[in-house]
């Protein structure tokens, strides 16, 4: 779940998330050195075990009919943003995670447009054949194995907030295929990303002028608008 173009030299040298945070796994083809190898060591073991509880769900007798899905809740920055071992922003290396669903039978494909977590229910309500209630607000990933395409839901959203610190923040983000536009709720900024050259998501396109907001503000104010982000205090943002 982290990019690994972000493992640069100032990266490396600046790192200061504690390794001890990590198991340290000795069989792993990475020695342990700080953080940022550390997690790259936990990642190799977390891959092992996997690999092996997949092997045991498809030899078994049921494999041929189970459904698997892998996945994570948030990345951890270890240094991009000035984000050090908490989920605290809405960049690539804390809402990149992984999303695999396996499916006995279909073809493997990769989706093109951004998924969102909320996806999971109506994907699998739609392989079991389960009903779909109105209240969803996910999109079922199903269609897609047969070549459909997700373009016509527009983007996807994120959103995370941390009262306790001080400033306190707030962001939420909507993320089509090609840009990410992030808010801070607070105090209105507004950063915004070209995510297929910018990947680390280091030049603020808003930097040049705000009219390049204007494809995505709209979403993302509606979204702002209509949700209520859950917080320690379950107080609306703003």
């Amino acid at each position: 779940h982290r990019a690994k173009s972000s493992t640069t030299p100032w990266l490396r040298a600046h790192v200061c998330a504690d390794p001890a945070d990590y198991m340290p796994h000795a069989e792993a083809p990475v020695p342990v050195e700080d953080a940022l190898s550390a997690q790259d060591s936990e990642i190799w073991d977390t891959v092992r075990n996997v690999g092996q509880l997949m092997d045991a769900i498809l030899e078994g007798p049921r494999g041929d009919r189970t459904i698997s899905i892998i996945t994570s809740d948030h990345g951890e920055g270890l240094g991009e943003h000035d984000n050090f071992g908490k989920h605290r922003t809405l960049n690539h290396e804390c809402l990149h995670v992984p999303l695999l669903v396996y499916v006995p039978g279909l073809p493997a494909v990769e989706i093109a447009e951004p998924v969102s977590l909320i996806d999971l229910f109506p994907t699998i309500a739609d392989l079991v054949g389960g009903p779909q209630p109105e209240s969803v607000l996910g999109y079922s990933l199903a269609p897609s194995v047969a070549g459909a395409s997700l373009a016509h839901r527009g983007p996807v959203f994120a959103e995370v907030s941390w009262r306790g610190k001080t400033p306190r923040t707030g962001y939420v983000a909507a993320i089509s295929s090609e840009k990410q536009l992030i808010k801070e709720v607070y105090s209105g900024r507004l950063e915004l990303y070209d995510l297929a050259a910018d990947r680390d998501e280091q030049l603020n396109l808003l930097l040049a002028g705000p009219d390049a907001a204007t494809e995505l503000l709209p979403a993302l104010n509606q979204f702002l608008e209509s949700t209520v982000i859950v917080t320690p205090g379950k107080r609306r943002i703003p």
